[in-house]
């Protein structure tokens, strides 16, 4: 194993790495190609997905993290397990159980605000929500770090991000919207206020 510099950015690297660790260019071709393929157990969708995400790897926006997730999305936490994804579904266990446990705080601090005064059903499943948003757009990118690189730390790649944090701004106003719609009376009739 011998440094080589990148051919993009000039960092060094190893000559055995799949791609520089600053900017994502592949640097051994035949590696890349071998370390998808032996990632044993895995579906032809997720074999190709692999190769569109280490094909991208140079791009200057980040490149690729994978299409929309249904699997991951609906199966959320136990998706995770079953794919070795082990940290993100421990983070969703633990994620949850302290969010559902810190449901009444939440209650009570969106209390002063107008329409926004959610149930313990509404908040469960805002979380939810938020919790297979997340798994849906980055559950591709997750499980091919754990099984191309066996890393359980992973960022979420920036478009995937973005497109998570819309996807809940959407749903919580959604929820908002359901309150203004069909709280509205309650509001109007002033039992809405402390």
């Amino acid at each position: 194993m011998a440094l080589i510099n990148c051919p993009e950015c000039s960092t060094q690297v190893s000559d055995q790495a799949i791609a520089c660790s600053k900017c994502g260019y592949p640097i051994n071709k035949s590696t890349t190609q071998n370390s998808t393929a032996s990632a044993t157990a895995i579906d032809k969708y997720y074999e190709d997905e692999f190769h569109m995400i280490e094909e991208s790897a140079h791009r200057v926006d980040g490149g690729y993290g994978g299409k929309w997730n249904w699997y991951s999305w609906f199966f959320t936490w136990i998706w995770y397990f079953v794919k070795g994804c082990y940290v993100q579904g421990i983070i969703n266990v633990v994620a949850t159980i302290i969010y559902w446990l810190a449901i009444p705080a939440i209650q009570e601090f969106l209390y002063g605000f107008a329409y926004q005064h959610f149930s313990v059903g509404q908040l469960q499943l805002f979380f939810g929500a938020v919790i297979s948003i997340n798994a849906g757009f980055n559950g591709t990118w997750y499980y091919y770090n754990a099984q191309v690189f066996k890393k359980q730390f992973v960022s979420p790649k920036s478009a995937n991000l973005i497109k998570t944090l819309a996807g809940i701004v959407i749903v919580y106003l959604l929820m908002v919207l359901y309150e203004y719609i069909f709280m509205a009376d309650y509001y109007h009739k002033g039992m809405g206020s402390h």
